[in-house]
């Protein structure tokens, strides 16, 4: 059975967009924590690069390349620039579908070399703060899928490569836009994934998260689910309905799972 060719413009079109990317690569540098943006997060620099305008630059990671065999190769599909002013933007005419910028490369590395087996936590969030935040409180490996679209497709890539892991959705409470289309996007992801949701705001935390079992947990009075119909205003959240008690330390995740290489207790 012949497969179907690929349209040789859209090629051409897209080895285009990857050229550029990688001379933006090539022509960035390394760079440390005291960037506008970063300042303005209260977050670290994870393997952001900066070009010669000052931007930061980030790699959105082809998810299904990056796992394919036993290793971890991180191919780039398209990239985020971060203004010290402004908003964050994806390289135009880059396809976003199935990419997330990888926070976190020696756990990815770690968890890739026994993906089957891998049974510990990997978070996904839609934006770099609440990436970095979440990294920064776990030290667990977390994509940034970009785009609320994207966080089903990248969840579901995440669980075929990683079946025994506990995908998380993230969704940051305290990012000053309305989350109820966010949260419904990473509902369904989370439904998609086999995985849960946790809604939060990280910036609160001083120490490490602790994750629950749930299939969805509102660890902030912030969120409001799910917004109502007609008014498109939030309304107050019920406990979801079957789920145990949020208190139980017994519910913690990774209880039964041993742990990944290098991260055994000394």
């Amino acid at each position: 059975m012949s497969s179907k060719k690929e349209n040789p413009i859209a090629v051409e079109e897209r080895t285009q967009v990857l050229e550029r990317i990688a001379a933006k690569l090539l022509n960035s540098r390394e760079t440390g924590d005291f960037h506008g943006y970063l300042l303005h997060h209260d977050v670290p620099n994870y393997d952001l690069t900066a070009d010669k305008d000052g931007n930061l630059l980030g790699v959105g990671v082809d998810l299904e390349a990056a796992f394919t065999g036993a290793g971890y190769r991180p191919k780039a599909q398209t990239l985020l620039t971060i203004p010290r002013e402004g908003k964050a933007r994806l390289e135009p005419g880059a396809e976003t579908s199935g990419a997330a910028l990888m926070i976190g490369h020696r756990e990815w590395r770690k968890i890739a070399k026994i993906a089957q087996d891998a049974c510990g936590d990997i978070y996904i969030a839609r934006d770099y703060p609440t990436g970095a935040a979440v990294h920064r409180l776990t030290g667990r490996p977390t994509a940034v899928a970009f785009l609320d679209s994207n966080l089903k497709t990248a969840g579901q890539i995440l669980r075929r490569k990683f079946p025994r892991a506990e995908i998380i959705l993230y969704i940051n409470s305290g990012g000053g836009r309305r989350i109820g289309n966010l949260l419904e996007r990473a509902w369904s992801a989370a439904q998609a994934a086999h995985g849960l949701v946790i809604v939060d705001n990280p910036r609160k935390h001083k120490t490490g998260l602790m994750t629950l079992r749930p299939s969805i947990l509102f660890l902030d009075d912030a969120p409001l689910w799910p917004p109502d119909k007609k008014t498109g205003r939030a309304q107050a959240a019920p406990d979801p309905a079957g789920h145990e008690s949020l208190d139980d330390p017994d519910e913690l995740d990774g209880i039964d799972c041993p742990p990944w290489p290098g991260t055994e207790a000394a």
